[in-house]
């Protein structure tokens, strides 16, 4: 009886584990196309300051549009990016 129970136990931290890493790949992958557009538009760099989930520059529609997909795409999403040596 308690060997089922375990099995149950372990299936349900296995799909926590699953859905966590799957998070963290998101994060990442938006992240990662974040820093992309950043480095090819080094000249507006001042442009993707993020401050909890809204950028500093209304003018940035790539800035503001990633900021709406990390906050729909992660649970409590919000992001912060600091440029800095702009």
């Amino acid at each position: 009886m308690f060997g089922i129970l375990g099995l149950i136990g372990l299936q349900g931290r296995l799909s926590g584990a699953a859905t966590d890493a799957q998070l963290r790949g998101e994060a990442t992958n938006l992240a990662d196309q974040l820093i992309s557009r950043m480095w090819v538009d080094q000249a507006n760099l001042s442009t993707y300051e993020v401050t909890a989930g809204t950028c500093s520059s209304s003018s940035n529609t790539y800035c503001s549009t990633w900021a709406s997909t990390v906050s729909s795409t992660l649970p409590s999403g919000s992001a912060t990016v600091t440029v800095s040596g702009s």
